[in-house]
């Protein structure tokens, strides 16, 4: 298990969080939100949030794994190595 900072996962757009079920997507949302972090569009990711598969919070994007992939230079970090962050 690889350890990142908050800061590495704001900053490096190349970190992409994935989630297991839509129950870790909505927490991570609710975090998101109180740490006043909004979605590419400017929207709050409680009010506007289609519980992707995929994170990524540099960008303020989300999508599916066939994008997200190590050939475009992406690591994948599943939410369970990095949810302590959010807590």
């Amino acid at each position: 298990m690889i350890k990142y900072t908050l800061e590495e996962l704001f900053n490096n757009r190349h970190l992409i969080i994935q989630f297991k079920n839509k129950s870790e997507s909505i927490e991570l949302s609710e975090s998101l939100d109180k740490m006043g972090k909004r979605w590419c569009t400017g929207a709050s990711y409680i009010n506007e949030n289609e519980y992707p598969n995929l994170y990524n919070i540099t960008d303020g994007r989300y999508g599916e794994i066939d994008f997200y992939t190590p050939d475009y230079g992406y690591i994948v970090i599943p939410y369970s190595e990095i949810r302590h962050l959010f807590s």
